[in-house]
């Protein structure tokens, strides 16, 4: 599902900061507020994963993760994985892949941004903002390149060039 049509609209409600102390604490600020934001959508995403690999009714398991009253549920539904089998859904281990340096260089080739790095991964890992669409990155090949890769693993891109 993705949210359309909607855009955050600022008012200006005290004097911007005018240092760089401010600048950089309200930069800081930003930074943290994103990270704990995608720490928490990364969570929520493992929450999932764990609701259907549980040994447990999906319908049961999903009804009470959103909180809703489960008084007059029956015990199982009938009709999930779990229910008709009886057997937790068991995932796949996806190894890990190899860094696809070719791929990040064409990502870099094609964004000239190097401002913000998790801008670039949104690009690579195929996630939209309205930076993405105004750029109009999400129609480029680029676009989710590295999507079969891990998210969060780090590495130093000493053998992709530079472009300036």
């Amino acid at each position: 599902m993705k949210v359309g049509g909607i855009r955050n609209v600022y008012r200006v409600l005290r004097k911007l900061p005018s240092t760089p102390g401010e600048i950089e604490g309200i930069a800081n600020e930003l930074y943290a507020h994103m990270k704990t934001r995608e720490q928490r959508d990364l969570q929520r995403t493992r929450d999932v994963i764990n609701l259907i690999t549980s040994s447990a009714c999906f319908s049961r398991n999903l009804s009470a993760y959103f909180g809703d009253d489960l008084r007059g549920m029956q015990a199982e539904c009938g009709h999930c994985t779990w229910c008709e089998t009886h057997k937790a859904v068991v995932l796949g281990k996806v190894a890990p892949v190899e860094i696809n340096y070719p791929a990040i260089d064409a990502i870099l080739r094609k964004c000239s941004a190097r401002d913000d790095p998790r801008f670039l991964a949104r690009i690579a890992f195929g996630i939209t903002s309205p930076r993405v669409t105004a750029m109009r990155l999400s129609r480029s090949p680029v676009y989710g390149s590295l999507d079969d890769h891990d998210f969060m693993v780090r590495f130093i891109p000493s053998n992709v060039p530079h472009h300036e």
